[in-house]
């Protein structure tokens, strides 16, 4: 597909492609996608009480760390790339 709108519509053909496929993503999301509302007692826990919890597995879990810090470290290559390619 991207080799098609790049034949057709120049080098930023398969950029435009990625916004008409995000919007028909966002399109369909809106209309079909139910809402998960999650627990009905919002009380049981507070916004400090799961961001703590959720520390603390991050760092006490080795593995959910390093896939963080690797993800991070991908997503700030990828983004340096991009930004001194354009």
């Amino acid at each position: 597909i991207a080799h098609f709108l790049a034949i057709h519509f120049g080098p930023v053909g398969p950029f435009k492609g990625g916004v008409v496929s995000t919007s028909i993503a966002l399109v369909m999301i809106w209309f079909v996608w139910e809402e998960n509302y999650g627990a009905e007692n919002t009380d049981a826990y507070s916004i400090k009480d799961i961001m703590g919890k959720t520390i603390n597995l991050v760092f006490s879990d080795t593995k959910i760390l390093r896939i963080g810090i690797i993800q991070g470290l991908t997503e700030g290559v990828l983004q340096t790339f991009v930004f001194l390619w354009s």
